[in-house]
């Protein structure tokens, strides 16, 4: 397993970099009922369609919640881009015995108020014209003990008649669920086809 090991450097360059790519490729980030800081742990749960994926998310950390920011990543693909463990990101490897170790990693993570997870319980990446969503197993070990705050996201990408995309990212708080990966994927579908409809209004 690979552990992240945050550095000032790498943590501070991110931020640079998360707030250039927002800026710059995209003409608007909009963030749709956004329930602001917690003082809680946090566990921010998403659709996984892009390569921006995690910098919507190092962006939305840095602009709202001010948190030391985790991201779990599938071990073969964090191999291959290894800095990011200095900010943040750390491995799973689903199959192997060292599943354990990361799921016992990722509950530690959630036991400090100045944390925040991000996961993305696919496992892969996905279409963005996927509504309906499979979570691996393993949340029932992450939030065992934890009064982590569960945080849904769904960010959906637009152009209508513009020439730069936008992006609109809506949130919605899940703690009165119960804790195990069939009841959250359950709600984390009925919560990402509402925000479909809403989608269409912002074209006005």
């Amino acid at each position: 397993m690979i552990r992240a090991r945050h550095t000032r450097f790498h943590t501070a360059f991110f931020r640079f970099y998360s707030r250039y790519l927002m800026k710059n490729n995209f003409r608007s980030v909009s963030f749709i009922d956004d329930p602001g800081p917690t003082d809680r742990p946090l566990l921010i749960i998403g659709n996984h369609f892009s390569w921006y994926d995690g910098f919507f998310m190092n962006y939305y950390n840095n602009e709202v919640l001010k948190k030391k920011f985790h991201v779990m990543m599938l071990e073969e693909q964090l191999k291959g881009r290894v800095f990011l463990n200095k900010t943040g990101a750390f491995s799973i490897n689903p199959g192997t015995r060292d599943i354990m170790e990361s799921l016992n990693y990722s509950a530690e993570i959630l036991n400090d108020p100045f944390n925040m997870l991000l996961m993305y319980p696919t496992g892969e990446i996905q279409s963005s014209y996927i509504s309906s969503f499979r979570f691996m197993k393993g949340l029932d070990k992450i939030l065992s003990g934890s009064d982590a705050e569960i945080r849904f996201y769904a960010c959906m990408i637009d152009y209508f008649s513009e020439r730069r995309p936008a992006a609109w990212i809506y949130f919605h708080t899940a703690d009165n669920l119960e804790r195990n990966t069939p009841e959250l994927e359950k709600a984390y579908n009925e919560f990402y086809n509402a925000c479909i409809p809403r989608q269409n209004e912002n074209r006005t």
